[in-house]
């Protein structure tokens, strides 16, 4: 585990600045088309299939639009038709490219004919948000016409034409730097992720707590939720103390009654007479507040705590209780 933590915390410094450079370089990017308020531009519209088509056969325009980032569309494109051709359905924006201070939509309808010949003038009107100075919300794009045959008509047999591809580096393929942006990002969420699946799969070489420990712990918890009830107080107050010396002393403390432990603890006789006679007056007090539900004031209450946690200063091992230089040393050092 020791040797690790430098390694883990050396990867998460590394995923975090790595985030920290993307999200300053993003945001220069965000604020310097908000400045130069760059407008939003065609960059290729084509019709599927082009050419002739069949009555009746649907036609799908695609058209691409360049815009800042701060910049985004609102909805599906309203398309406008001349008589021989009628609107079929519009398809909401498409996120198809991302570069430097833009992104790249691609906005698609699709169209109807009905009639015979070559309609002229449809239309179809992309919207975005407006620039910053409340303008430009709309961008309207003029249609390829196609010319309508009859559906028996005698056609070369060759192949539906399909939309035309982008030109490389304008949608076609993305930038570079796109791949370059993601790769680095899947490689600090794996870094992140292996540093977290070894931190948890690690062994944990770290000792248990002491006895002693728990105790000091358990105490300094019932003096932080002071005032308590009572017999609440010397309930968990005589189950800290037990759980200590059954655990310090291995004495059965838990399962016994008081007048059972204290006999069995004078024979053992691994404490002195002064901390018998420490423990036997805790005991005994709390069996009063317990069973003959007498009252206890809080300075009582407190001067039970305070010997309790005495009573684990002193009986700490004689290492521990010089270390820590606390009250009751001199006489762990008699055990």
């Amino acid at each position: 585990m020791s040797g690790t933590a430098p390694e883990m915390r050396r990867i998460l410094w590394l995923a975090a600045w790595a985030v920290a450079a993307a999200v300053v370089v993003v945001a220069v990017l965000f604020v310097w088309t908000w400045r130069t308020n760059p407008p939003a531009r065609v960059v290729a519209v084509a019709a599927a299939p082009s050419g002739e088509v069949h009555i009746g056969e649907p036609v799908v325009y695609r058209v691409t639009v360049d815009c800042p980032w701060y910049r985004w569309p609102l909805r599906a494109p309203q398309v406008t038709v001349p008589d021989g051709l009628q609107e079929l359905d519009a398809r909401r924006p498409r996120l198809v490219g991302l570069r430097p201070g833009r992104w790249r939509w691609e906005f698609a309808a699709r169209v109807q004919a009905y009639d015979l010949g070559e309609p002229e003038g449809a239309a179809m009107t992309c919207l975005f948000t407006a620039d910053r100075r409340g303008q430009g919300d709309s961008l309207v794009v003029e249609l390829p016409p196609v010319k309508v045959v009859p559906a028996l008509a005698e056609r070369t047999m060759h192949p539906v034409a399909v939309a035309p591809a982008l030109e490389p580096g304008r949608g076609g393929r993305r930038p570079w730097w796109q791949w370059v942006a993601l790769g680095g990002l899947v490689a600090a969420v794996l870094a992140v992720l292996i540093s977290v699946w070894r931190r948890r799969t690690a062994p944990d070489h770290r000792p248990p707590p002491t006895p002693w420990e728990v105790a000091e712990r358990e105490l300094q918890a019932i003096e932080d939720a002071l005032p308590l009830p009572a017999d609440t107080f010397f309930v968990r107050l005589t189950d800290i103390v037990r759980g200590y010396i059954e655990a310090r002393f291995s004495l059965p403390a838990s399962e016994k009654t008081t007048p059972e432990f204290l006999g069995a603890m004078r024979s053992d006789r691994q404490l002195d007479s002064g901390q018998q006679a420490m423990l036997a007056a805790l005991l005994e007090a709390a069996d009063l507040v317990k069973f003959a539900k007498v009252d206890a004031p809080l300075v009582q209450m407190q001067k039970a705590l305070a010997k309790a946690q005495d009573f684990v200063a002193q009986t700490r091992p004689r290492s521990v209780a010089e270390t820590a230089g606390g009250p009751g040393g001199e006489a762990a050092s008699q055990l």
